[in-house]
């Protein structure tokens, strides 16, 4: 596995430099510190935190406090996120259009130029089903009323699995991104989808190229409103 340089970096540098100019964190203090300036609630509220998953967009009493230093906002516009990386792919997404020219500073976070290519319990490209949503809605909307849908079970899918090799390809050929092997336990699988093509004559539109191409450039219209459903 490819080394993750900008933690290499670190690991050699960060906790030995005499000043830390590299640093993406301010300057913090120990915790009892920190406690010390909480009053009985906050402390209460701390001592009963849960070590659990909190909501998706971040604990209602952060984004409450945050709102607070703000004139103009309200938690509706506060998302939390755990750590740096994912607020600034969050935030690129945002601010970046296709044709944007944005200037990367290396080594950065390694998820920033590399995609993962994740691999199966026997060390092989992961090859799992996918389909598009069209394609979806298109093989439901073929069995709505249809007779010859009654009690029958179909496999949706596309008509070969995602290969995460291929994928990985992909992306190289034509985004020039390297990709980083992942380990996993995970085994692959092949759907058969022929049923549901010869009962409900139904076809995949989206291979995997027309699958990656859709996902890159796709973008939210500002008045689709937003759902999150998290399970878990």
């Amino acid at each position: 596995m490819r080394d993750f340089a900008l933690e290499v970096y670190f690991s050699k540098w960060e906790f030995d430099a005499r000043f830390n100019l590299a640093g993406s964190d301010g300057e913090n203090m120990p915790l009892a510190e920190l406690l010390a300036l909480a009053s009985p609630e906050d402390r209460a509220a701390f001592d009963g935190v849960s070590l659990g998953y909190t909501e998706t967009f971040g604990a209602p009493a952060l984004r409450a406090e945050i709102a607070g230093t703000y004139d103009t906002v309200d938690t509706s516009h506060l998302l939390c996120f755990a750590g740096a990386e994912e607020g600034i792919y969050a935030a690129m997404r945002v601010l970046l259009q296709a044709g944007d020219h944005a200037i990367v500073i290396t080594p950065n976070y390694q998820a920033a130029e590399t995609v993962p290519l994740l691999r199966d319990a026997r060390g092989h490209p992961l090859k799992r089903n996918f389909v598009h949503v069209e394609d979806l809605v298109a093989a439901i909307l073929a069995a709505l009323d249809n007779p010859a849908a009654r009690n029958r079970l179909y496999n949706v899918c596309m008509d070969e699995p995602v290969d995460y090799a291929a994928v990985a390809a992909y992306l190289k050929e034509t985004r020039g991104l390297d990709s980083l092997d992942i380990s996993s336990s995970y085994h692959s699988n092949w759907m058969d989808n022929c049923r549901a093509k010869c009962e409900l004559g139904w076809r995949p539109r989206y291979d995997l190229r027309r699958l990656i191409d859709a996902a890159w450039v796709y973008q939210r219209d500002a008045a689709d409103p937003r759902k999150v459903w998290y399970p878990g």
